[in-house]
Formats: C-alpha cells, sequence, structure tokens
C-alpha cells in the first residue's frame, strides 16, 4: 500500500507542473505561470514528502518526517473542494 501512496503522490508532483489555478477568480492556465505558482506553493513541500528518508536517515527521525505527508493528505483535501466547486457538485 506504501508503494501506491507513493506512486500516486508522485503522479500528482508531476500533474501539479500542468494543473491550472484559479488567481482572483481568473483561471491562470499559462504554463509558466502555471509552473511558477507550483514552484512558489507546494513543490518544496511535496519534494521534501516524496524524497526516500527511510535511506537516508533513522526511523526516529523519520517519524517526525511524517508529518510532511499529512500536509500533502491536507493539500489532497484543498484539491477535492476546488474540483467540487468547479464542477459545482456540491450539494445546494
Amino acid at each position: 500500500i506504501d508503494s501506491i501512496a507513493e506512486w500516486a503522490f508522485l503522479v500528482d508532483m508531476v500533474l501539479s507542473f500542468f494543473t491550472v489555478y484559479v488567481d482572483d477568480g481568473d483561471i491562470v492556465d499559462e504554463p509558466d505561470r502555471v509552473i511558477t505558482h507550483y514552484m512558489k506553493t507546494w513543490f518544496v513541500v511535496d519534494c521534501v514528502a516524496q524524497f526516500p528518508w527511510t535511506m537516508i536517515v533513522n526511523n526516529q527521525v523519520f517519524r517526525g518526517m511524517k508529518l510532511l505527508r499529512l500536509m500533502r493528505l491536507a493539500k489532497m483535501e484543498m484539491v477535492e473542494d476546488r474540483v467540487v466547486e468547479a464542477l459545482d457538485l456540491s450539494e445546494k
């Protein structure tokens, strides 16, 4: 299951370079702006969370790094909320 999650987060990281975002009510789909936005927002968190820490640090430090993965889960919830809002799938 960990491998599936690792791959899912890796795919999410790659897709984030191509995912449009909303800025002040406007949809931004220009590739250079999308990449810059991702690099300035979630890229560092995603990289740190995706890094294979178990190969480098001991278990005690690794347990602390799991908090970064929780941040990624919060990100996934935010993305889901945006998709639901964009598709207007919320219950009325």
